[in-house]
């Protein structure tokens, strides 16, 4: 039953991105193709980023200061940069260890879409959530090229 939740926001996500994706664009509102390459750069560039570092911080230059991120399955939603850093902590994975397999990337005007999976690994006692399903929707200021709005759906484990 708690998939649920995921499930439904999953399929409204591909469904939306059904429609970016392959909806001739005059049936997007102000349809763009120079943005919709560069949000699709610039959602790949924060991916890269994502998955080949370690550190948090790595991540800042993506983000506004004012960015607002959503945590749907945890019901939390974080206003700036310093509360999403808390949140989020200071280490994204170990050092040497592939920590995300991502699935797809689809980008259409100021937005990103990203599906994949958190890959469990282990740094002394402590080890990640594992292997998890999840969903980031990014809204992008392309003037300034930074994440404004951010949407997470991590299919988190029972506890």
């Amino acid at each position: 039953m708690r998939n649920i939740p995921f499930i439904l926001t999953a399929m409204l996500l591909f469904v939306l991105s059904y429609v970016f994706v392959y909806a001739p664009e005059a049936l997007i509102p102000g349809g763009d193709q120079m943005n919709s390459n560069r949000s699709r750069a610039l959602t790949k560039m924060y991916v890269d980023s994502y998955r080949n570092n370690t550190d948090m911080m790595a991540l800042k230059p993506f983000y506004s200061d004012k960015v607002v991120l959503e945590d749907i399955h945890r019901d939390t939603m974080l206003m700036g940069w310093q509360q999403v850093h808390n949140y989020w902590g200071d280490t994204i994975a170990v050092e040497g260890q592939q920590h995300i397999s991502i699935r797809t990337i689809i980008a259409e005007e100021q937005y990103g879409l990203i599906r994949g999976v958190y890959i469990p690994y282990q740094r002394g006692l402590q080890k990640n959530i594992g292997m998890v399903m999840f969903c980031t929707w990014l809204e992008w200021d392309l003037e300034q090229e930074l994440i404004v709005y951010q949407t997470d759906y991590i299919n988190y484990p029972k506890n």
